[in-house]
């Protein structure tokens, strides 16, 4: 039996989002992607992070934290 890799499961070409893009932004990123997260890369493209539906409803619920 062949192991899947990562590879055949990924997303080739990502929509990403900046560490300097606003909350509101991300979560429209989302519905109009029908995505749950998105990867934060630098403007070299550098991943820095993930963030998800999940994390947006936590900051909503805890604002300040």
């Amino acid at each position: 039996m062949r192991e899947l890799t990562v590879a055949a499961v990924m997303t080739k070409d990502p929509v990403t989002v900046t560490p300097e893009t606003k909350f509101k932004d991300i979560v429209a990123v989302l519905s109009q992607h029908g995505i749950s997260a998105v990867p934060v890369v630098r403007s070299d493209g550098t991943p820095v992070g993930v963030v998800s539906e999940t994390d947006l409803t936590r900051r909503q619920e805890t604002p300040g934290t």
